[in-house]
């Protein structure tokens, strides 16, 4: 069953965080591989597995901590910026759309809040305005890919970390994936 925008406004409006977030990210629904990309069933399951799989052994996390988020998970994005924009693939678009994937895992967070900690822009970094956005998510206990563009050396790290994510993804799924995994980059 594909979710509309009015169903997805309801329960935004109506539901808990706790039961939205289970209804929409963790449930296995997929927007991009079962509408998009039309597949069903046993196929379905596969390829979500595969994409799972190509990343998680990649940035060498659990299978499992690999989510796929945003509008590619649920046909709409829920950005503030973007209110409930449909996912939108066309390479010619201007603002086409990405897989944004969640990578839950406490050595990975470890790692990088290590990183920023040590880099010297983090003392200048306090002083910026938008350092109170960047600490609240990180004392949250995450760390957003655009926190990697503030500190230098850290954009360098970030782009060695998923490039062969990327690389692997374009690979070893269908032609689909070039475009959205371009933008992951």
């Amino acid at each position: 069953m594909q979710i509309d925008q009015n169903t997805l406004k309801t329960d935004l409006l109506s539901m808990s965080e706790r039961d939205f977030y289970i209804k929409h990210i963790l449930k296995s629904r997929n927007w991009y591989f079962s509408h998009y990309k039309k597949l069903e069933g046993e196929k379905f399951v596969d390829e979500i597995d595969k994409f799972r799989e190509i990343v998680s052994s990649t940035l060498k996390v659990g299978f499992l901590s690999v989510k796929i988020v945003g509008s590619a998970k649920i046909g709409f994005s829920l950005s503030p910026e973007h209110v409930l924009r449909p996912f939108e693939i066309s390479p010619q678009a201007e603002n086409a759309s990405d897989i944004d994937i969640a990578i839950i895992s406490a050595k990975m967070f470890e790692e990088l809040w290590d990183k920023i900690r040590r880099t010297r822009e983090m003392y200048r970094f306090c002083n910026k305005i938008y350092y109170q956005n960047t600490a609240q998510s990180i004392y949250k206990g995450f760390i957003n890919e655009s926190v990697m563009h503030k500190f230098s050396g850290l954009e360098q790290w970030w782009q060695e970390t998923m490039s062969p994510v990327t690389q692997k993804l374009q690979d070893k799924m269908s032609s689909s994936m070039d475009t959205i995994t371009n933008e992951m980059n």
